[in-house]
């Protein structure tokens, strides 16, 4: 009995010395809705956030027209903060992480 014992307190001193490696979420990914801001023919694209900021987004003409044409979903947007004001970003790769339009998207 105190074997038993000894080897289940053994086994898991030894699984909590091992440590699983988790993936970090990219520190420059942000979630959110897209949205089209501006008048024609000036419009971009841009993301509201939960908190209900919006940010300007910059891109490649190909993202653009992803974007625009994912407009009221759900995504992922990584890149970087863009050289213009601080509510900009370039973005670099877009995850859509809903196929439906988000109830009460602008």
């Amino acid at each position: 009995m105190i074997q038993r014992t000894m080897i289940a307190m053994l086994a898991l001193a030894m699984m909590s010395c091992c440590s699983v490696r988790q993936t970090q979420e990219d520190p420059g990914a942000l979630v959110g809705i897209v949205v089209i801001i501006g008048n024609e023919p000036f419009t971009t694209p841009a993301l509201q956030t939960a908190d209900g900021s919006v940010r300007r987004l910059s891109c490649s003409k190909e993202l653009e027209r992803m974007l625009r044409s994912v407009q009221g979903k759900r995504v992922r947007l990584s890149g970087s903060p863009g050289a213009g004001p601080a509510q900009e970003m370039h973005v670099t790769e877009v995850t859509v992480l809903t196929d439906e339009p988000t109830k009460g998207a602008p």
